[in-house]
């Protein structure tokens, strides 16, 4: 799994999603637990709280890769990493569902790969007026289409990171909304509303806290069972008020009573 991090963690940026199956019986909450003391990042299903609960999951290949396209192109062990470089390698324009386009679009979709979508729209739409061909046009009009999804995506994720008080992943699509779409509306709120999230008090409260939680439970790796509950009865305590302070009595709880925690 420490590999599976590394791997994560290079290639998130380039469009790889990831997620693992734990098939332990553990709960969500101790799942939870044990992916902040091994500092993992990458999503982390339950299977026995999940639709996955049916799974053989002891015998079954630890290691799936599926392509951009939908199609299992590995499964097994051994080797995966490899797979998955070469089907990004197969993927230059980062966000965008197609591996290759018209030459006349070729600015448009690099742009867009870079994270720069006003300036891939302006390419695109001068392609669409300039119309040299069909298939040009055609891919154009994806790339526009693509622009306009990004916009309601990163919106989108924003509102609901911070509905939930996720400050921090709201933040970074707020600041890919602002860097993306720098100069117009949407890119102009989402920057205003950036800077203000980073002033506001109740904000930095709750960054703070969920800041305490992150390093008590990387604290908590090499402790003991009744140490952990007791560093995040303290993380509970100190940080009462908060959505963090409210997970950290959950997972405190959960540890006390968890055979997989000793």
């Amino acid at each position: 799994m420490p590999h599976l991090q590394e791997v994560w963690e290079k290639n998130k940026a380039r469009g790889l999603r990831v997620f693992a199956v734990e098939g332990d019986g553990l709960t969500a909450l101790e799942n939870f637990a044990f992916a902040g003391e091994n500092k993992y990042t990458f999503p982390i299903v339950t299977a026995s709280e999940s639709s996955l609960a049916s799974w053989d999951i002891k015998t079954m290949p630890n290691t799936f890769v599926v392509n951009a396209e939908g199609l299992l192109v590995f499964k097994g062990s051994e080797g995966w990493d490899g797979i998955v470089e070469k089907e990004l390698a197969r993927r230059p324009y980062t966000g965008l569902n197609k591996d290759k386009v018209e030459k006349d679009c070729e600015k448009a979709a690099a742009a867009f790969g870079k994270g720069d979508y006003v300036k891939a729209a302006e390419l695109a739409k001068a392609v669409v007026e300039g119309k040299p061909s069909e298939a040009a046009v055609a891919d154009a009009q994806m790339i526009i289409e693509a622009c306009a999804a990004m916009e309601q995506k990163l919106r989108a994720a924003a509102d609901l990171a911070k509905g939930e008080k996720r400050y921090v992943d709201c933040l970074e699509a707020l600041d890919r909304l602002a860097s993306g779409f720098k100069g117009t509306e949407s890119g102009a709120k989402a920057e205003t509303e950036a800077k203000e999230l980073r002033k506001d008090k109740d904000v930095k409260k709750e960054m703070g806290a969920w800041q305490a939680l992150r390093q008590a439970l990387e604290s908590n790796k090499k402790l003991k069972k009744a140490e952990k509950v007791k560093a995040l009865r303290g993380v509970q305590k100190s940080q009462e008020g908060t959505e963090a302070g409210a997970k950290a009595k959950e997972l405190a709880t959960a540890i006390e009573g968890s055979k997989y925690f000793r």
